[in-house]
């Protein structure tokens, strides 16, 4: 009796951590992103935010002669009913910060792999905040 109860929580226990682990890759579309939340983002996933949709299009390379091994840049698309944005993210030379971009109206800043109030954010999380447009 007792090696059976054993033998039914390790099988417990197994399948939540089987589901944990296989659907952290495929979690579900954000029905309504909050700013300052963190976000998961997946390529061409459309992400509503309260006044545009924020998708990701991907990662390319930039290189230069000053930096031949170049710079990873994640894209994104910001859109409105009317307004369309490209915002690009980098870490640059390693200064891990936000991309500012405006559209609508208003300025917001995207935060990738590292977050002013969250920390240290995983790989395909983001957080965007708005902030007051500058003069």
């Amino acid at each position: 009796m007792k090696r059976t109860v054993q033998t039914l929580c390790l099988f417990a226990v197994s399948i939540i951590f089987f589901q944990e682990t296989a659907l952290s890759g495929a979690q579900k579309p954000v029905a309504h992103a909050s700013y300052g939340s963190k976000v998961f983002f997946r390529k061409d996933q459309a992400i509503p935010f309260p006044d545009f949709v924020l998708t990701y299009t991907g990662e390319r390379n930039v290189s230069s002669q000053r930096f031949p091994r170049g710079f990873q840049y994640f894209d994104f698309v910001a859109k409105t009913a009317s307004e369309e944005v490209k915002v690009s993210w980098t870490s640059g030379t390693g200064l891990i910060d936000a991309a500012d971009f405006k559209i609508g109206g208003n300025a917001y800043q995207l935060e990738l792999r590292g977050s002013r109030v969250h920390g240290w954010l995983g790989a395909e999380e983001l957080v965007v905040t708005p902030f007051p447009i500058k003069p």
